[in-house]
């Protein structure tokens, strides 16, 4: 076997050298070595920055939108909750037992701290009763077209007299009281929404 020229050595030693050299002068050329990607990388960050804020203001179909959907303070949802339909009603005789919660509940009439005529301005009132110190005590001050959230129980109304003598009623409202056959009970009254005072 022959040996290699020293001359062939050195010459094939110097081309590895220049396509060292060459690989390197193209790496220079590229972009990403020039730390040209720190713009684009900024570009993305903000593009997806914006996408973020926009989802959570604006939201994209039935996701986000956090404050598109902000209600107005001025807008109060209508009556709802369970049990609306007990507040609607003149004859509470089928809701007799029956657990209400209830949300937004227009307050027609105050006759003490703790009873009430409620429902829509348009319907005949319903009476809440609330039982001992149950309504927060912050709300001493429910004054009518208050709106209130009620948690109770339809109890069954008392006879004329005893509805007058128990809870202060006029004569009328004793009457309306014994014909509805029933009232709400609440273990818990606060105010959704307080009606202007002035």
């Amino acid at each position: 076997m022959a040996e290699p020229n020293k001359q062939d050595l050195n010459e094939r030693q110097r081309e590895i050298q220049q396509e060292i050299r060459n690989m390197g002068a193209n790496r220079q050329g590229r972009w990403y070595s020039k730390g040209a990607w720190w713009p684009i990388f900024w570009i993305w960050l903000v593009i997806i920055g914006i996408g973020c804020f926009w989802f959570v203001g604006w939201g994209w179909g039935s996701w986000g939108g956090y404050w598109r959907t902000r209600v107005n303070a001025g807008t109060v949802p209508p009556l709802g909750g369970s049990g609306a339909a007990i507040v609607e009603t003149t004859n509470k005789t089928p809701y007799i037992g029956r657990v209400v919660s209830l949300k937004n509940v227009p307050v027609q009439s105050k006759v003490s701290n703790n009873v009430f005529w409620i429902g829509p301005n348009d319907e005949p009132p319903t009476l809440l009763v609330v039982a001992g110190m149950a309504y927060d005590p912050t709300h001493l001050n429910i004054k009518p077209g208050d709106k209130i959230a009620v948690n109770g129980v339809v109890k069954n109304a008392p006879a004329a007299t005893a509805a007058r003598q128990n809870w202060n009623l006029s004569n009328k409202g004793a009457m309306r009281l014994e014909s509805e056959h029933g009232y709400l009970n609440a273990d818990t009254v606060y105010v959704t929404n307080l009606a202007r005072r002035g």
